[in-house]
């Protein structure tokens, strides 16, 4: 494998995953969030509960979504690209807003989450670990 320096226009590719990530979680699309993970995909929430698999992960998406909205915003704290490796640490807030017209929930929660290149050259999420550092 050849060694390269990572660039901006890395640090750029793997950020504007998050970016389509959480796009598509707005737009509750299950199809557009499958492309944008592994097959082999780890979820730790945080709450603990884990999902393994592309499947569970879209099937636990899919479930969220027919219940409530969720909106999310990002914000970078660190990305790290160690060949076909990417590291990245974020803080997001999440609104979820139930679909019975219940009260809607603010979350503040740290991410790190970890991505492959895949043969395509795309970057896609192989894992990811949330923690809520504030719940409104």
């Amino acid at each position: 494998m050849e060694r390269r320096s990572a660039t901006l226009a890395d640090v750029e590719a793997v950020r504007q995953v998050a970016l389509r990530w959480t796009n598509a979680v707005e737009r509750g699309d299950v199809n557009a969030l499958g492309r944008l993970m592994t097959e082999d995909i780890v979820v730790v929430h945080g709450n603990g509960r884990t999902l393994s698999g592309k499947e569970a992960v879209m099937a636990d998406a899919a479930h969220s979504f027919k219940s409530c909205r969720i909106d999310q915003r990002i914000e970078f704290d660190e990305t790290i690209i160690a060949g076909d490796w990417a590291f990245d640490r974020a803080r997001v807030q999440t609104r979820i807003t139930p679909r019975d017209g219940s009260d809607a929930r603010d979350f503040h929660s740290r991410t790190v989450t970890l991505l492959k290149r895949a043969a395509s050259g795309d970057w896609v999420v192989a894992r990811a670990m949330g923690v809520v550092e504030q719940q409104q």
